[in-house]
């Protein structure tokens, strides 16, 4: 697989003059989509950027990281984002141009989840749980699914629970007891 161009697309309310006039405009946000040889895209947004400059850095093969991005193999992102980072040794690394490599690199990530048929979240270490928020030896033994409905559910017991004032969330366990001054 090998990515053949980058693409970068605006959604927002077209230029000044166009669109309406009554203040309730929505500024132009860019995102990124990568294409490969094998039809597969990976898709990103670009936030706070304005979309002149995500175009200059990403879209096509005569942008900045366009040009290194065309005719690489989009597994294993972690070697494509030190390659673009590298590429800037000599020049300014902070400010727009980061924010267009993380922007690439959720998009390398998102092709390379398309491409194994996997959740991101998967490649980037699956469920894990450090031990700070582990309260007893049972929740060590135990695997820990990501949120779900059993969860949903659980919270909005306690969101009752905490609306009239009888019980306690305690036995939600501590992550979970935190969000009930949200609800008020």
């Amino acid at each position: 697989m090998k990515i053949t161009r980058t693409e970068v697309f605006v959604l927002g309310d077209p230029p000044l003059g166009e669109g309406p006039t009554d203040g309730s405009r929505i500024d132009g946000l860019a995102f990124v989509r990568v294409h490969t040889d094998e039809g597969l895209t990976g898709l990103s947004e670009i936030f706070c950027v304005p979309p002149g400059v995500a175009r200059a850095v990403l879209d096509g093969p005569e942008s900045l990281f366009g040009r290194l991005l065309v005719g690489e193999d989009p597994i294993h992102p972690e070697r494509l984002w030190t390659k673009l980072y590298n590429s800037m040794l000599h020049g300014n690394r902070r400010g727009w141009v980061i924010i267009c490599l993380g922007a690439v690199d959720v998009a390398l990530w998102d092709l390379y989840g398309k491409a194994l048929a996997r959740p991101v979240w998967q490649l980037l270490g699956g469920v894990e749980r450090s031990n700070h928020q582990i309260t007893g030896e049972a929740q060590r033994r135990a695997a820990v699914d990501p949120p779900g409905e059993d969860l949903l559910a659980a919270l909005h017991g306690a969101r009752g629970r905490v609306r009239r004032g009888a019980g306690s969330s305690a036995s939600l366990g501590p992550r979970r007891r935190k969000t009930r001054c949200c609800w008020g």
